[in-house]
């Protein structure tokens, strides 16, 4: 049969049907990645994510005022003076007479015993500063020193215990495989030897715990005024960098978006399902029960959410409706200011002066 060009089907009939079907298709698979990526759950997350956004902001807006900053400065103060202040004179001498009881440590007292001299002498504030920093950081280290030949004693009585665990050893077997009398009084006699340098040794431990326990004791005494001030410090600061940090997390930025952009959502995206694997609460499928996994917290977000500070306290009430009524004065109110709490972004974001000119401006009963 000879060879020829014509074909079965038209091929520009075949050409447009398969231009046609793969834009179909296109548009299929473009329509279902949307569907998949805009899912109605996703809403809710976005919303709650923002409300949650929001509100460590306010927070944090709360927080960080001209009253935060007052009392900030305040407790700063609190701290520089118990810094510069004088180091009682009484758990001074108390902490020297128990570093002089190690005769190691009794050129560190007599260098600590000048440093207190010195720093009574001084008048001056900033070398006063200097001077109980110094001497305290010298406090320290005869501490760290204690508790450096704790350490040490402490490794050398597991060793004698071992020691001795191992000459009982050594004598059980020679009993049990009835040795020479000779052999098991030589081996008794090694354990008792080594029974006394473990006495010994627990007995040097011990005096080198009280030792150190009550340098430890005395020192935090001496420290405890402006250790509670530098708490005082790090409390008042931590809470608003708590909140920040907070913000920070939940805040969106080019990272989130980009991971939430259709098919990379699919890889650990920031939005995702809350799956609650319920193994209590099962599902009878005729063959047998299966756990239960609940998605429901997925939309209802905030659900487990509470107050900071009050466990017990919705975070997210329930909305309702209040409806006020206020009176119609009987005689103009008197001009007043409305300044806030002495926070800039409180009174910009509630128009605080919008609010001084509406209280100065008289109403006219009707």
């Amino acid at each position: 049969m000879p060879a020829t060009e014509q074909t079965w089907r038209n091929l520009k009939i075949l050409h447009v049907v398969f231009g046609l079907v793969a834009i179909v298709l296109l548009l299929a698979t473009v329509l279902m990645l949307a569907a998949d990526h805009n899912r109605p759950w996703k809403k809710y997350a976005r919303g709650f994510r923002n409300l949650e956004t929001w509100s460590a902001a306010a927070r944090v807006a709360e927080q960080d005022s001209a009253a935060y900053e007052a009392r900030r400065e305040e407790l700063e103060n609190q701290l520089a003076a118990a810094r510069r202040a004088d180091l009682d004179a009484g758990l001074a001498k108390q902490f020297i007479a128990q570093v002089r009881t190690v005769p190691a440590d009794a050129e560190a007292a007599d260098r600590a015993e000048l440093d207190v001299d010195a720093l009574v002498r001084q008048a001056d504030a900033d070398e006063r500063l200097v001077l109980r920093g110094d001497l305290l950081a010298r406090l320290r280290d005869i501490a760290k020193r204690a508790k450096f030949r704790e350490d040490l004693l402490a490794g050398a009585l597991k060793l004698r215990k071992a020691e001795l665990d191992k000459n009982r050893a050594d004598y059980e077997l020679a009993v049990a495989d009835e040795l020479p009398q000779d052999r098991q009084a030589e081996l008794l006699a090694l354990a008792d030897s080594k029974r006394t340098e473990v006495a010994s040794a627990t007995l040097e431990f011990q005096a080198a715990n009280t030792h150190r326990k009550e340098l430890d004791a005395t020192l935090v005494r001496l420290t405890a005024e402006e250790d509670a001030a530098a708490k005082a410090v790090a409390d008042h600061r931590g809470k608003l960098a708590q909140l920040q940090k907070t913000l920070a997390d939940r805040r969106p930025n080019a990272g989130k978006s980009v991971l939430e952009l259709p098919v990379l959502d699919a890889f650990n995206g920031p939005l995702r399902v809350d799956q609650l694997w319920l193994p209590q609460l099962t599902l009878n499928n005729n063959f047998r029960d299966v756990a239960r996994f609940d998605r429901c917290t997925t939309c209802h977000r905030g659900m487990d959410k509470s107050v900071p500070g009050a466990p017990t306290e919705a975070a997210y009430k329930q909305s309702q409706t209040v409806s006020l009524t206020l009176p119609t004065p009987t005689s103009a109110p008197s001009s007043t200011t409305a300044d806030g709490d002495g926070n800039p972004s409180w009174r910009s974001s509630t128009g605080s002066s919008w609010h001084r000119e509406a209280c100065s401006t008289p109403m006219t009963p009707p």
